[in-house]
């Protein structure tokens, strides 16, 4: 196969293919399928494979800046980074740049900003968490945060709520869809008819929030050579 791809064989019925954020094509196939066959479902899905890495490619082109870390995302907003006289990071919403302490070399300022970003995750999360469990007339255990690979948050059967503290860097309202669609399992703990119908309640363009969070699944990759 000519694509970045890779088979995996299983003992499964059916054939089924997906792409990974990174444009990597995995087809899973039972175990003694003829390749012949494997090659021709793969042709026929072309099309769609094609118009699913292009998408790839171009939310990649358009966040280059910020998966190279020459802006870095913050609520939803690209900033410039500018050193200034200041004790700590600062985002500057108006004029779309990030103050830096000049007193912090280059070579430090990702594990810095990983750390602060951990902070306000953990301190603005929890209050939206508090806020909208509220609203919903829900009740949680605990919140934990994680560096999660490929999920934005989780609920346990014991009620704890697993937020991925990158969501720092997504708009506020994919923060609080994913919040509300993780609050939503302490009722429903599957993705039935009724849980959407939870999910709708409170976040009515869920269906359109569902499309846009997977835009900014590059960032699950980010920040993460930081972890030892």
């Amino acid at each position: 196969m000519e694509l970045n791809s890779i088979l995996e064989r299983q003992d499964r019925r059916t054939l089924s293919i997906s792409i990974t954020r990174d444009g990597l094509v995995k087809i899973k196939a039972p175990l003694t399928m003829p390749m012949s066959e494997i090659q021709n479902f793969v042709n026929e899905k072309q099309s769609w494979i094609k118009e699913k890495l292009a998408s790839i490619e171009n939310v990649i082109d358009e966040n280059k800046d910020v998966i190279d870390y020459r802006k870095f995302l913050y609520i939803g907003e690209k900033y410039l980074p500018y050193w200034a006289d200041v004790n700590d990071f600062y985002f500057d919403s108006q004029k779309q740049c990030v103050y830096i302490p000049k007193r912090m070399s280059e070579s430090v300022v990702l594990p810095n900003l990983y750390k602060f970003y951990r902070k306000r995750a953990k301190s603005i999360l929890s209050q939206r968490v508090k806020s909208i469990a509220d609203t919903m007339n829900v009740d949680f255990k605990r919140i934990r945060f994680s560096n999660a690979k490929s999920r934005w948050g989780s609920c346990s059967s014991a009620g704890v709520i697993s937020l991925n503290w990158k969501l720092i860097l997504l708009p506020t309202k994919l923060i609080d869809y994913v919040i509300v669609h993780e609050l939503s399992h302490l009722s429903h703990m599957d993705h039935s008819n009724k849980f959407w119908k939870s999910v709708e309640t409170y976040v009515p363009d869920y269906g359109f929030l569902r499309k846009d969070l997977k835009r900014y699944s590059y960032v699950l990759n980010m920040f993460r050579w930081l972890i030892l």
